[in-house]
């Protein structure tokens, strides 16, 4: 399906995004790691009403429903961009090859995608082990646990990012044809 050029920017892409989603997690994992096995804080109670950790677990559960929301929404914006024939990397320095065309622009929309899935649940972990360190409350790195195990999914690998792209050039064609149905009537 894919061109020999378009498979070797293709390839590019998803080790680019394997290193950041793999940075992402190791980020949460490293700073958990620290404050359940290196940090004493067994001299400090915890907090009698943990007011912060109720908020930071009401975030981390949120978050792992608002994460794939929000990587859509953005996905949709910029599939519009790409409906209507425009390029989402215009003015970019990092100009993607002719010879890959709109696949390249698909690569790069996944790769957002990816990160900012990703971010929003690392943001929220970060959040709940810094209420740890706060209040020493025993759920915060249990959410954040649970959020490190959902960066896991949907990790980023060549046939999920091929398969994506596959999907996504049919629903761009779909909505051009919906448009220029909509444009003759």
């Amino acid at each position: 399906m894919f061109t020999e050029p378009q498979q070797a920017y293709l390839g590019q892409i998803v080790r680019t995004t394997q290193v950041i989603a793999v940075a992402l997690i190791l980020g949460v994992a490293i700073l958990g790691a620290v404050l359940v096995f290196i940090v004493d804080l067994s001299d400090r109670a915890p907090v009698e009403t943990p007011f912060i950790s109720m908020f930071g677990i009401t975030i981390g559960i949120a978050s792992i429903f608002v994460a794939p929301q929000v990587s859509r929404m953005v996905v949709a914006g910029m599939r519009r961009t790409l409906v209507a024939g425009k390029s989402i990397r215009a003015g970019d320095s990092s100009a993607i090859p002719e010879e890959v065309g709109k696949v390249g622009e698909l690569a790069h929309i996944y790769q957002i995608n990816q990160i900012i899935y990703r971010a929003v649940l690392e943001g929220a972990a970060f959040m709940n082990l810094t209420i740890y360190m706060v209040e020493v409350q025993p759920m915060g790195p249990a959410i954040a646990l649970c959020l490190l195990i959902a960066m896991f999914f949907k990790f980023p690998t060549r046939s999920h990012m091929e398969n994506w792209i596959n999907a996504e050039m049919t629903t761009i064609e779909q909505l051009r044809s919906f448009e220029e149905i909509g444009s003759h009537a």
